[in-house]
């Protein structure tokens, strides 16, 4: 068994208690209230107010999250579809507001935690992945919740430039997962995200950066309590992450002396 297959294995182990703490149970319960967006309203919603995370109308925080929209708060405008006979007729102006806009029971912790500088060599590993990376790598400014993206059309990663050194190192590995997968791939996206940050997870922790209170959350996001779908990932994942350590440890700055991350 390799290095990777130890770590993925550990990984899933990890995943599966988390899947039967608590704090998931209680995450789940609330979070699973949120309604989904379709992607013109998040266009929207982020439109107005870029840095908004958790959304919901009025009486919806009041009665499922026990919490009331501020005083002289300005909702953020939505379309609300209208339907008849189960189909979609027409829409019509709806507002909703983000969690910053109200008061009451305290949410969740989010299984999400965002990562931190303390590994001194996030940089240096950085621009060792930034190396090997044969597209367009751009830092620049993302409302808070969104960490980067790969634009297919652009040919292009976009990094959020308020990010932590780590947090940019784990988008990157990310995003360039998507870029080697899924242009041109009919999984579903919740597949292309999990396998995107399970490779991130192993690339990382192989090089021992441990970005697990990041990883772990996005993944259970993703699977939601099926442990079974991370298994089927396993080949997938463990073959593209050698190949970006490969790289890695042939680039010019490992060759330079980043090998005093390992």
């Amino acid at each position: 068994m390799t290095i990777l297959h130890a770590i993925f294995y550990q990984m899933i182990d990890e995943i599966q208690t988390l899947l039967q703490s608590q704090q998931y149970i209680q995450y789940q319960n609330t979070y699973t209230k949120f309604h989904r967006y379709s992607q013109n309203n998040i266009k929207r919603i982020l439109k107005k107010c870029p840095q908004a995370t958790f959304v919901a109308g009025y009486h919806q925080w009041k009665y499922r999250f026990h919490r009331a929209v501020k005083k002289g708060e300005k909702g953020i405008p939505i379309w609300i579809p209208i339907f008849q006979n189960n189909e979609c007729v027409a829409f019509k102006n709806g507002v909703v507001f983000d969690i910053k806009q109200t008061v009451g029971k305290q949410l969740p912790t989010s299984l999400i935690k965002k990562l931190n500088d303390h590994h001194v060599s996030s940089q240096t590993l950085l621009l060792a992945v930034k190396s090997i990376i044969p597209i367009s790598i751009q830092m620049t400014a993302l409302p808070t919740n969104i960490n980067g993206f790969y634009s297919s059309i652009d040919d292009c990663i976009y990094i959020n430039e308020s990010s932590s050194s780590f947090q940019k190192l784990n988008t990157c590995l990310h995003e360039f997962s998507h870029f080697l997968l899924h242009q041109n791939s009919n999984l579903p996206q919740n597949i292309k995200e999990t396998q995107a940050e399970v490779i991130a997870y192993l690339v990382l922790k192989y090089f021992q950066h441990d970005c697990s209170a990041f990883s772990y959350g996005f993944i259970v996001n993703q699977i939601s309590n099926n442990t079974t779908l991370l298994f089927k990932q396993e080949e997938i994942c463990i073959s593209t992450a050698e190949k970006i350590i490969k790289g890695i440890e042939h680039s010019h700055f490992f060759l330079k002396g980043i090998k005093n991350i390992k």
